[in-house]
């Protein structure tokens, strides 16, 4: 009766395999120790190497046993044995979804140029033909993860052959799969060049989606040629224009950004073009801020389009942004001030992100002064993550002590109240390498004091016992009352 139960949970049931591989999965999920999840995986091989073999096994039950061996290659166990039935199942399977797991088997257990992987030509060729777009688009599939000598030239003219297939998803994968021979052979690009142009202009919005990331791999690979591209850019131009103004589907909008991952693509594309000064940098900033303005009140993917138009605006020359700048009312850099001032610390941090990049001549005035850097500091609390980034912003725009004298209550709450982290010693260690730079008076003896009484014995004895010298050496007997003060 628990047997019976068992068979018809929620997991059962919407897994749609067999009570075998529930079983199997159970007890290797159940398992107490790597050795027992051992044990099991192994008598499960060996299970499967003498079912595998008996003859008459059905297309669907060898779908099972390749499901389950599957799984015992992600556990790393050796399933070389199975290599041969995955190539059975993938020319022999009696429908699409049992040539698909044996498409799917065969790209995880070839190595590249394995001797057995000439045997999928045939199969590949085949299916390449078919009028069935899902037998297509596990052939194109299979292309983009086996990499064979034998299969760029003899399926290379078939992938082409299906850039003109009237289902836009096999048009898709096979702009991918001809992107992936490219990257295994790029003497293939004269020939492949066309259909990778042609791609931009499908008729399908998905079909250019995929040929733009396929560009930017192309654009950022062979920088040097960007030039030879320069005539795409009015291309690029469109797109991103038609995406901001909302003319494409809106299943592809996300919380209400249309397209966000192609706009982040696009202004990818675009950095590499300023890269090597070809366009116009005053078209391509008005672009840029307009992109800004239609994301600005949005969340979510939002962010990462404002990161990366921060990205595209830092690319651009410094000289042209201050004179652009400070001819019009609104600064673009200003949206930066919501993240920064942010209680969030992911949205604080991503304002660190675009603080970092851009040029520390545009930045505000209330920025200089290193405050904003010091307050995600102080709030950080155990995330490591954010205070070292502000560190590291700090580290470059700290060029006189004035600065440092500005920004030292602020560091001192943030080392008091991170008593009970690690993250006290960093910043501790931090601010003394500076104050090393500074002259010993007053506020150096002071500060120094203040950082040893908060950290108490937390940092390292040589590193305190070099500065006590310094100190010795050049304020005399001040050093004793330092030194007893700091043991005490």
């Amino acid at each position: 009766m628990a047997r019976v139960q068992s068979l018809f949970t929620t997991e059962f049931l919407a897994s749609g395999q067999t009570p075998e591989f529930y079983a199997f999965l159970k007890r290797v999920t159940e398992a107490k120790s790597k050795a027992e999840e051992h044990s099991h995986v192994t008598n499960e091989l060996d299970n499967l190497s003498n079912k595998m073999g008996l003859p008459n096994v059905s297309s669907a039950r060898m779908k099972d046993y390749l499901i389950r061996l599957i799984h015992c290659f992600i556990l790393g166990h050796n399933v070389d044995f199975g290599i041969i039935y995955a190539i059975m199942a993938s020319q022999s399977g009696e429908t699409a979804i049992e040539r698909r797991i044996g498409y799917l088997a065969c790209t995880l257990f070839l190595k590249d140029n394995d001797d057995l992987g000439i045997m999928l030509i045939n199969t590949l060729q085949r299916d390449l033909k078919s009028f069935n777009f899902l037998d297509r688009c596990a052939a194109l599939n299979t292309i983009c993860y086996l990499n064979h000598k034998e299969m760029q030239t003899t399926l290379l003219d078939h992938v082409i052959a299906s850039m003109d297939f009237p289902k836009q998803i096999v048009r898709k994968k096979a702009a991918l799969a001809l992107f992936c021979m490219y990257q295994r052979s790029p003497d293939l690009m004269d020939r492949l060049e066309p259909f990778f142009r042609g791609v931009l202009v499908d008729k399908d919005q998905s079909v250019v989606f995929a040929g733009l990331t396929i560009w930017k791999e192309i654009l950022c690979k062979d920088q040097k040629k960007v030039e030879h591209y320069e005539d795409l850019l009015s291309i690029f131009l469109q797109l991103m224009n038609q995406i901001m103004k909302n003319q494409k589907h809106r299943s592809f909008q996300y919380h209400g950004v249309p397209s966000p991952w192609a706009q982040v693509t696009c202004l990818q594309i675009l950095g590499v073009y300023i890269k090597y000064g070809v366009g116009s940098q005053q078209e391509l900033y008005q672009l840029t801020t307009e992109c800004l303005s239609l994301v600005e009140s949005k969340v979510d993917a939002a962010y990462a389009i404002i990161l990366e138009c921060i990205r595209l605006l830092n690319s651009m020359d410094t000289l042209f942004l201050e004179s652009i700048i400070s001819s019009e009312d609104r600064n673009p850099f200003q949206i930066l001030n919501g993240f920064l001032l942010s209680t969030n610390h992911n949205l604080k941090y991503l304002g660190l992100l675009g603080l970092e990049k851009t040029d520390k001549n545009l930045w505000f005035e209330e920025w200089r002064n290193g405050l904003i850097l010091v307050d995600a500091i102080e709030i950080a609390g155990d995330d490591n993550t954010l205070a070292f980034k502000a560190l590291d912003i700090l580290d470059h725009i700290i060029d006189d002590s004035s600065i440092l004298h500005t920004i030292t209550p602020k560091l001192l709450k943030a080392i008091e109240n991170n008593s009970e982290s690690n993250l006290q010693t960093k910043i501790a260690y931090w601010f003394m390498d500076k104050l090393n730079s500074e002259t010993v008076d007053s506020w150096f003896l002071e500060t120094t004091l203040s950082i040893l009484s908060l950290t108490k014995k937390n940092l390292d004895e040589e590193y305190i016992s070099s500065i006590c010298k310094r100190m010795k050496k050049e304020s005399g007997r001040i050093y004793l009352s330092l030194f007893y003060l700091y043991r005490s």
